[in-house]
């Protein structure tokens, strides 16, 4: 064992425990894709609403 061994080994436990997490997200991501663009949508239009009223 030299000591490259636990700096690779804790490289690969901090991988090993946000995977998950990672793909958890994404697939939260992917459920959640039409609600957001339903509020972005909406965002966009109350966005430009806000911006006329402010020129004014």
């Amino acid at each position: 064992m030299n000591g490259t061994d636990p700096l690779w080994l804790s490289g690969v436990t901090v991988c090993a425990a946000i995977f998950p997490f990672y793909v958890f997200q994404i697939e939260a991501m992917q459920k959640a894709r039409p609600d957001l663009s339903k509020l972005y949508s909406a965002y966009k239009y109350a966005h430009t609403f806000t911006v006329e009223v402010e020129h004014e």
